[in-house]
C-alpha cells in the first residue's frame, strides 16, 4: 500500500512538471493545452480540445482589477465570428488545491485569460 501511494505521488508530480506557471510564460511562445475548455456563446457550446496550441502574443497587468491578462492565438479556431462572455475555469494545482481563471474568446478567435495577481505564481493548463 505504501508503494502505491508513493507511485501515485511520483506520477502526479511528473504529470504536473510539464505544465508551466503563468508568470513563466513568454510572449511569442507556443504552448499546448493539457485540458479541454468548454465555453458558451448564448446556447452554443464551444469546446477548445486538449492538445490545442496557444501562441501567447500579449501579457498585461490590469492593476485596477488586480489581474494579469494573457492573450493567445489558438490553432483550429472553432469560428472567427465567436465571442463569449467571461467564464471561470478551474485548474488543479500539484498540491491538489484549485485556482480559477477567467477565460473568454474575443474577436478574431483570441483567447483571453485573466489570472488573479495573487495566483500568478500558480500552474496553468499549458505546457
Amino acid at each position: 500500500m505504501k508503494y502505491i501511494i508513493i507511485l501515485g505521488l511520483l506520477w502526479s508530480s511528473i504529470a504536473n512538471a510539464q505544465v508551466i506557471k503563468w508568470k513563466g510564460q513568454s510572449e511569442g511562445t507556443v504552448y499546448k493545452s493539457t485540458k479541454s475548455i468548454t465555453l458558451y456563446q448564448d446556447e452554443r457550446k464551444i469546446v477548445i480540445p486538449a492538445g490545442t496550441k496557444y501562441e501567447l502574443y500579449e501579457v498585461s497587468a490590469l492593476n485596477m482589477i488586480k489581474v494579469h491578462l494573457h492573450k493567445y492565438k489558438i490553432d483550429n479556431c472553432p469560428g472567427a465570428d465567436i465571442e463569449t462572455d467571461l467564464q471561470l475555469f478551474p485548474i488543479t494545482q500539484p498540491n491538489r488545491s484549485k485556482i480559477s481563471v477567467g477565460i473568454n474568446i474575443g474577436k478574431g478567435c483570441n483567447v483571453e485569460i485573466f489570472i488573479d495577481m495573487n495566483e500568478y505564481n500558480t500552474y496553468s493548463h499549458l505546457k
